[in-house]
């Protein structure tokens, strides 16, 4: 009985506060603001989010309203925070907006029956604002992305995430993010010598399996139309440098065959999300023939040394 109140409650939200606006249009350029001079009714729209995310949490096996929130969810970043695309809200409210969303995405994760129903596409939507276009809300999520990762909260494949912080032009925040990296695979290295792990569970945790979600990742970012195009083929370039550096330099077991043997297996197979499209694939295979680049220059250099 409860539980179906709450279901009433929370569809009335979506309906009557999320997608309306009920006061008057705001305009201006600011992009960014303190959470306290936002509007109440844009406030209202982000304590609704959490609150039925923190409402799922706590049932953790939701699957089917779970699969609409995720949706919403998605549809808020898509949007870029302009939920009822009518431009009523300020860009600075739409920041909050997108923010909120892709936090109360990252506390869903954390549930492993939850995390299992997202779809690449709501993956990738996710893992692309940690490169939005206003910088407060890159760094607030690549902190709640931390937070998540370094309590092994969320899953090997959102450590991928951090790579696209290769993108980022502030040299500050890199560095950050390194420093996230660094202490996560850290951890989860330590994690793995602590405890007998099976195969499956070695997969899940072994931060070098992080690789091929990034390249996945990497391969479908939006700028990155052609699998020749050189520019985004060295932004793409600075990414892996990114994640790959600490995978390798704190290694005490690395191991250049591993590596090597993981892009060439992945060379063999096709793009799970378009397997029939040959520009997919060929981009997929680029990213490939990047990143083992990058360990052939890391055994070089080690030769040498």
């Amino acid at each position: 009985m409860f539980t179906t109140d709450l279901k009433t409650i929370l569809q009335s939200f979506v309906k009557e506060v999320l997608f309306k606006d009920k006061e008057l249009p705001r305009g201006g350029t600011e992009i960014w603001a303190p959470f306290d001079s936002l509007p109440d009714e844009t406030k209202v729209k982000i304590e609704g989010m959490k609150f039925m995310v923190r409402w799922l949490a706590g049932l953790k096996d939701m699957v089917q309203p779970l699969a609409s929130t995720l949706r919403l969810l998605t549809l808020v970043i898509e949007r870029r925070g302009d939920i009822s695309m009518n431009q009523h809200t300020a860009p600075f409210e739409n920041s909050w907006l997108r923010l909120s969303a892709a936090k109360c995405m990252l506390k869903l994760c954390q549930e492993a029956t939850y995390v299992a129903s997202m779809t690449l596409t709501q993956f990738q939507n996710l893992a692309f604002v940690i490169h939005d276009p206003c910088l407060e809300v890159r760094d607030r999520f690549a902190q709640k992305l931390n937070k998540g990762l370094s309590t092994l909260k969320l899953p090997l494949e959102f450590l991928a995430i951090f790579a696209l912080a290769g993108l980022d032009e502030r040299k500050e925040f890199r560095a950050e993010v390194k420093r996230y990296l660094t202490n996560n695979i850290t951890k989860r290295r330590e994690y793995v010598k602590d405890h007998v792990l099976s195969n499956d569970d070695l997969l899940a945790y072994l931060p070098d399996y992080s690789l091929p979600y990034a390249i996945h990742l990497l391969a479908h970012l939006p700028f990155f139309t052609t699998y020749n195009d050189v520019p985004s083929l060295l932004k793409i370039k600075d990414c892996l440098s990114l994640l790959m550096e600490p995978l390798i330099s704190k290694n005490e077991n690395y191991s250049f065959s591993f590596f090597k043997r993981l892009l060439e297996n992945i060379k063999q197979t096709k793009d799970k999300q378009a397997p029939d499209d040959s520009d997919a694939n060929l981009k997929l295979y680029a990213v490939c023939d990047l990143a083992l680049s990058l360990i052939i220059s890391k055994k070089n250099i080690s030769l040498k040394d």
